[in-house]
């Protein structure tokens, strides 16, 4: 896990179980973990994201079954990014929609 003392911990939302369950089929299919699959779909919505930079993702289980998930990010990345998910307004449930996309479209070419 990063620490506060090099990256911003950016809250990006909650998943309800059964997009949580989901998710972790998708994972499973593709033999990583859920927060490696938000990740890929991360770094494949940023385009240029260069590779230097450290992400992860905490996710905390909440009492209801749903997923809170925090994004940690790089301190001098981080408004670069922060601005530019919400002028988009992509959050952790978007990123979940364009991981089971790119999950498709991966499927779809074996």
């Amino acid at each position: 896990m990063l620490t506060r003392e090099t990256h911003a911990r950016i809250y990006q939302g909650e998943l309800a179980e059964s997009k949580y369950r989901a998710l972790h089929l998708l994972a499973k299919q593709k033999d990583v973990s859920p927060c490696e699959l938000i990740l890929e779909a991360i770094r494949k919505y940023m385009e240029n994201w260069d590779p230097k930079y450290s992400l992860d993702i905490e996710e905390l289980v909440l009492n209801d079954g749903s997923v809170r998930f925090y994004l940690w990010v790089p301190y001098e990345k981080y408004g670069e990014l922060d601005r530019l998910m919400k002028s988009k307004g992509t959050y952790i449930q978007e990123l979940f929609r364009k991981a089971i996309r790119l999950r498709n479209q991966i499927v779809g070419k074996k």
